[in-house]
C-alpha cells in the first residue's frame, strides 16, 4: 500500500488560495464601507476641538479684565481713580470748592520780577532772565505765583531752544497740581495739559498726543475738574475736531455720548462695589481693591477688545466663528457652545461651527487613502497569490520531473545492467564459441559497463552540482586527442544505431588546460542527445576550430529536427528535457546540464542553436586560452 501527500498538499494550496483571494476582495470593501458616515466623525472631531478651545477662550476673557485694570488700554478709558483701603474713590474734586490761585504772592518781590518779565516779553532773553529771578525768589507758599511764573517761562524756553526743560516743567506741575486748583477761571491741570499738548503737536509725536488728549477727555468726563456743564461741553467740542477731524454731525453725536457718560460717572457712589458693574448698559466699571484702582470703559470698547482677543485665540483660519449673545441662533452644523464674559461685564459669545466641511474633507481624504492602501495591499496579495501558485505549479512540475528523472535513471541503469547480465549468463553457460565471437561479447560488455559507469557518474555529478561542490582537475592536454579517442570508442555503437560520426580538425592545435575525463563525458552526453533526438538524420559532425584569443571551439552538429528556440536555454538546465512521444525516450534530463557545468568549470561556455539551413542543431563549446 502506498500513500501520497499530493491530495493533502493540493487541498492546503486551495485553502491558501481561496483565503488570500477572499482577503484581497474583502479588505477594500471593509475599508470603504465601515467608516461610511464621515459627517458623524467630523462632528465628533469638531466637538473635541471645541471642548479644547473653550477653556482658552474663557482664560482670554479673564486676561482681558486684568489688562483693562492695568494701563494697556488707558487711552480707551473714560474714567479712572485710585481707591483707598475701604474701596472709596479718591478723585471727585467737583464735590470740593475750587482753590483760586490768581492772587497768591502779589505782595512779594518775586511778583515784581514776574511783572518785569511780562513787560520785556518782546525780548525773550531779557524776559527769561527776569522770570528766572522771579522763580528763584518766589516763596514756597505762593503756589499760584510760582505756577504763573513757570507758565510764562514755557513759551520763552521754547523760543530759546530749551523745549526739553519746558516739557519737564509742565510734567512736574501736572504731577503737583490738584484737581481743585483754578487759574484765570479754568482748572490749572487743564491749562498745563493744553500747554503740553501744544508742545507735543509741534514735535509731531502722535502717540504722545493721543495719550494726552485721552487723559484730558477722561478728566472732563469724570468731573475731576470744577467746570460747569456748559464749560465741559465747550472743552469736549474743542478736543473732538483736533482729535479726529470729524464732521459737525459726528462731533455732536460724540459730545452727546460723552455728556451721557459724564452724567453716569457723576452718579457713582463714593464707595464703588468690588468687581464688575455695568452702568446703564453704557459703561463698564471694574473696581479692584487689591490693586487700589477703579476704571470705567464704554461697553462697545470692551466688547470690541474682547471680540478681538477671542478671534485671535480662534485664529484666522478657524472653522469656528463668534456670535454675540443677542444674535445667538442654532448653528447650521448643530454644534455651538457658550463663552461667558462676566469678568468684563458682557453677556458673552456663542462659538459656532460654520464650516463642517473643513473637518469632513480630511476624514474623506483619510478614508480614500485607506481605501487606496487597502487596494494596493489587495493587489500585493493577488500578486503574492499568483507568484505562490506559479511557484506551486513549478514545484509540482519539479516533483514530476524528478519522478520522471528517477524513472528515467532506473530505465537507463536497467538497460546496460540487463545487457551485462545477459552477456555474462551466455558466457557462463558456454553458449558462445570462437575467439572472434568471444571478443565481440567482451567488447559489448565493456561498452555497457562504460555506459553504466558514465550514467552513475552523471548522477553523482548532478548531486555535487546541487550541493555546489562540482569541481574538475585541470592539466595540460590535447583536446583533439580526447575527442578522437571518444569518437573511436563510440563510433561502432552509433553506427549500429545508423549514425555516422565525422570528425574535422586542423593539425598542430596547441595544448590547453582541461580535465580530459570531464570533456570526454561532456561530448559523449551531446552525442547521446543526438542519438536520442536526431538519429533519423544519420550524421553527427564534430569540428575543432581555433577561436579568437587563442582559444578552441568544439562544435557538434546533427541533421535532426532541431531544438525549438524556447528550449535552447532550458535544455542546459537540470531535469529539463524535450518532450517525447515514446515513454522515457528522451532520457533523464541530466546530460546537457552536466555539459554546461563542465564548461563553466573550465571557464568557458556552451550554447545551442539551430543550423542556418534549418536541418539540425549545433552545440558550441568554447574553451578559453591559457596563455
Amino acid at each position: 500500500m502506498t500513500y501520497s501527500h499530493k491530495p493533502r498538499r493540493t487541498g492546503l494550496v486551495r485553502l491558501w488560495t481561496w483565503s488570500l483571494a477572499g482577503l484581497a476582495l474583502l479588505l477594500p470593501w471593509v475599508t470603504w464601507w465601515i467608516p461610511q458616515k464621515p459627517e458623524e466623525l467630523a462632528l465628533a472631531s469638531a466637538q473635541a476641538e471645541l471642548q479644547l478651545l473653550l477653556p482658552g477662550l474663557e482664560l482670554e476673557v479673564r486676561r482681558l479684565a486684568d489688562d483693562l485694570i492695568g494701563d494697556e488700554f488707558a487711552a480707551n478709558r473714560v474714567f479712572q481713580s485710585a481707591l483707598n483701603a475701604n474701596g472709596a474713590l479718591l478723585h471727585f474734586p467737583q464735590r470740593q470748592a475750587p482753590l483760586v490761585l490768581d492772587h497768591m504772592g502779589r505782595e512779594t518781590a518775586a511778583f515784581g520780577w514776574y511783572r518785569d518779565g511780562l513787560e520785556q516779553i518782546a525780548n525773550p532773553e531779557v524776559a527769561l532772565l527776569a522770570l528766572q529771578e522771579a522763580a528763584k525768589s518766589c516763596p514756597e507758599d505762593s503756589i499760584g505765583l510760582a505756577l504763573q511764573i513757570d507758565l510764562a517761562r514755557i513759551p520763552l524756553l521754547q523760543e530759546t531752544g530749551e523745549k526739553e526743560f519746558a516739557v519737564e516743567l509742565l510734567e512736574r506741575w501736572l504731577n503737583l497740581a490738584q484737581d481743585s486748583w483754578t487759574l484765570r477761571g479754568r482748572p490749572a491741570s487743564l491749562i498745563l495739559a493744553y500747554r503740553l499738548l501744544e508742545i507735543e503737536e509741534g514735535a509731531a509725536n502722535p502717540e504722545r498726543v493721543g495719550i494726552l488728549r485721552a487723559k484730558i477727555r477722561q478728566n472732563l468726563l469724570s468731573g475731576r475738574w470744577p467746570l460747569s456743564e456748559q464749560e465741559v461741553r465747550m472743552e469736549l467740542s474743542f478736543l473732538a475736531p483736533a482729535e479726529e477731524g470729524q464732521l459737525s454731525a459726528e462731533v455732536e453725536a460724540r459730545l452727546a455720548r460723552d455728556l451721557g457718560y459724564r452724567q453716569l460717572l457723576q452718579s457713582l457712589p463714593a464707595k464703588v462695589p468690588s468687581g464688575v458693574t455695568v452702568l446703564d448698559g453704557e459703561l463698564v466699571l471694574i473696581a479692584d481693591v487689591n490693586r487700589s484702582r477703579a476704571v470705567v470703559y464704554p461697553v462697545d470698547v470692551v466688547h470690541s477688545l474682547a471680540e478681538q482677543r477671542l478671534q485671535s485665540r480662534l485664529g484666522a483660519d478657524s472653522s469656528f466663528v463668534l456670535a454675540s449673545v443677542e444674535s445667538m441662533s442654532e448653528s447650521p452644523s448643530g454644534l455651538s457652545a457658550f463663552v461667558g464674559a462676566n469678568a468684563v461685564g458682557l453677556p458673552g459669545w456663542q462659538i459656532r461651527l460654520h464650516d463642517v466641511e473643513s473637518y469632513i474633507r480630511p476624514i474623506r481624504r483619510q478614508q480614500q487613502w485607506m481605501f487606496a492602501g487597502a487596494c494596493f495591499f489587495s493587489l500585493a496579495l493577488i500578486a503574492l497569490l499568483m507568484i505562490g501558485r506559479r511557484m506551486f505549479a513549478r514545484d509540482q512540475l519539479l516533483q514530476q520531473t524528478r519522478s520522471d528523472f528517477l524513472a528515467g535513471v532506473s530505465h537507463e541503469l536497467r538497460t546496460p545492467a540487463a545487457s551485462l547480465s545477459m552477456l555474462a549468463e551466455n558466457l557462463l553457460e558456454e553458449r558462445v564459441s570462437g575467439k572472434e565471437r568471444l571478443q565481440e561479447y567482451y567488447r559489448s560488455m565493456q561498452r555497457d559497463a562504460r555506459r553504466l559507469e558514465m550514467l552513475v557518474a552523471d548522477v553523482l555529478d548532478l548531486s555535487r552540482m546541487e550541493r555546489g561542490k562540482f569541481s574538475i582537475e585541470l592539466e595540460k592536454g590535447s583536446l583533439v586527442a580526447v575527442i578522437k579517442e571518444l569518437v573511436q570508442q563510440q563510433r561502432p555503437r552509433y553506427e549500429d544505431a545508423g549514425i555516422s560520426i565525422a570528425l574535422n580538425y586542423e593539425p598542430d592545435f596547441p595544448e590547453i588546460e582541461i580535465d580530459a575525463f570531464a570533456v570526454e563525458r561532456a561530448c559523449a552526453n551531446i552525442l547521446e542527445n543526438i542519438r536520442r533526438y536526431a538519429a533519423g538524420g544519420g550524421v553527427a559532425e564534430i569540428s575543432i576550430l581555433r577561436a579568437k584569443g587563442h582559444g578552441l571551439v568544439v562544435t557538434i552538429c546533427d541533421r535532426g529536427p532541431g531544438i525549438p528556440e524556447s528550449w535552447q536555454q532550458r535544455v542546459l538546465e537540470p531535469y529539463e528535457r524535450l518532450p517525447s512521444t515514446e515513454s522515457m525516450a528522451a532520457g533523464a534530463g541530466l546530460g546537457l546540464a552536466l555539459v554546461k557545468a563542465v564548461m563553466v568549470a573550465h571557464g568557458g561556455s556552451v550554447s545551442v542553436a539551430n543550423r542556418t539551413d534549418g536541418n539540425g542543431a549545433c552545440f558550441r563549446l568554447e574553451f578559453p586560452s591559457n596563455e
